[in-house]
């Protein structure tokens, strides 16, 4: 992943302090998965950290929503 920018950061209504962060990532790689993003706990092991949830993926040019998530393999964006 080249690049990563915070564009939002949001306090959600829950029992423990919780917010929604928004990302936008330019130029993902093949190595780029969503399910990396996570939340570091040291009281926990890492497969128990928090991680994205909902996560919403939007045409590069538009900005429109995807009706799915993109290939798992690579996301591929065409510059033209």
């Amino acid at each position: 992943m080249r690049n990563a920018q915070v564009i939002g950061v949001s306090p959600v209504e829950a029992d423990q302090p919780c917010h929604l962060v928004e990302l936008t990532i330019c130029d993902p790689d093949r190595e780029f998965n969503v399910d990396d993003l996570t939340q570091v706990d040291e009281n926990v092991e890492k497969g128990l950290w928090q991680a994205a949830y909902d996560e919403r993926y939007l045409d590069p040019q538009s900005l429109d929503p995807l009706p799915q998530r993109p290939d798992p393999g690579g996301i591929i964006f065409d510059p033209a």
